[in-house]
């Protein structure tokens, strides 16, 4: 058997025995993975078009796609791979216990509340997923949440990230804390008001 032969009936044994259990997490890994590709080949083309607008131009169509596809640039694999890593690990349990719709959703408008105050407060560019990262941190330490009350795994987990968060601002790195805590705020919002699927 020649080496395509055995890759070809290695590839369908895996897709026979294994079952797409996160369509929303895979596709945003392999939609990113393409981007960071994409980005190395055009020497950073990908990343300068596509990164969080750096002002309100809304009559610009391309302002409207990059209030979304910032998440899915990176400035290479080790910010890939750090992002996604934490992506694949949480996304799927949110995603069974949202459904689909609500992962979907709950991603979108916090890739677009990230990149408009983005547009509205800062110069520079923002990029990558890690807004999406600490969202689904915060709605992981809160969807256990029982007859209104706050669970003190998310009370600690939110001081906690916000703490350091807000130290590491003031300092002088180049990571952009300001997706990190938006994220974070956008996650503890979902995780109060979102119901998981099969409730009302």
């Amino acid at each position: 058997m020649s080496i395509f032969g055995f890759g070809k009936k290695m590839t369908s044994k895996f897709f026979e025995k294994t079952n797409n259990n996160s369509p929303i997490i895979l596709t945003f890994a392999v939609i990113s993975f393409i981007a960071v590709i994409a980005d190395l080949i055009t020497m950073g083309l990908v990343n300068r078009t596509f990164s969080t607008p750096s002002g309100l131009y809304i009559v610009s169509p391309l302002f409207w796609i990059n209030l979304f596809s910032h998440i899915f640039c990176h400035s290479g694999f080790d910010h890939y791979w750090g992002n996604v890593a934490f992506i694949l690990l949480i996304g799927p349990i949110i995603e069974e216990k949202f459904g689909f719709l609500r992962l979907l959703i709950m991603i979108l408008i916090t890739a677009a509340t990230t990149a408009l105050f983005s547009a509205m407060f800062f110069n520079s560019a923002i990029l990558g997923a890690s807004g999406i990262v600490f969202m689904m941190i915060i709605i992981g330490s809160i969807t256990n949440k029982q007859d209104g009350k706050i669970p003190r795994t998310f009370v600690i987990i939110f001081a906690i990230y916000m703490t350091k968060e807000i130290w590491s601002a003031l300092g002088n790195d180049n990571i952009s804390q300001f997706a990190h805590l938006m994220g974070g705020a956008c996650g503890a919002v979902f995780g109060f008001l979102v119901k998981p699927k099969g409730k009302n």
